[in-house]
């Protein structure tokens, strides 16, 4: 396969990326609002480095990468850790 191609199926690849809004979150990681932002405070007993992050998509709303999110729970389901915390 030659460079053009692979540039071509890696701009493939990010064009159906998604973005999940809060709820998309809660609903693929079974987490509540507040187990989502307690995962990603670092003051909280549940804070997971390995959380995604968050991005902004406009003045009062952010997002997150579906991928990331899928990478998260498969990681977590390769060490045993699916359904403990909050």
């Amino acid at each position: 396969i030659s460079n053009t191609t692979g540039g071509y199926m890696s701009e493939l690849i990010q064009a159906v990326r998604r973005v999940l809004r809060l709820r998309g979150v809660s609903e693929q990681t079974g987490l509540s609002r507040s187990g989502v932002y307690d995962r990603l405070n670092p003051e909280s007993k549940y804070y997971d480095p390995s959380f995604p992050k968050q991005f902004k998509l406009g003045f009062r709303s952010v997002g997150w990468d579906a991928a990331e999110i899928e990478r998260w729970i498969a990681e977590r389901k390769e060490n045993g850790m699916v359904g403990t915390g909050h």
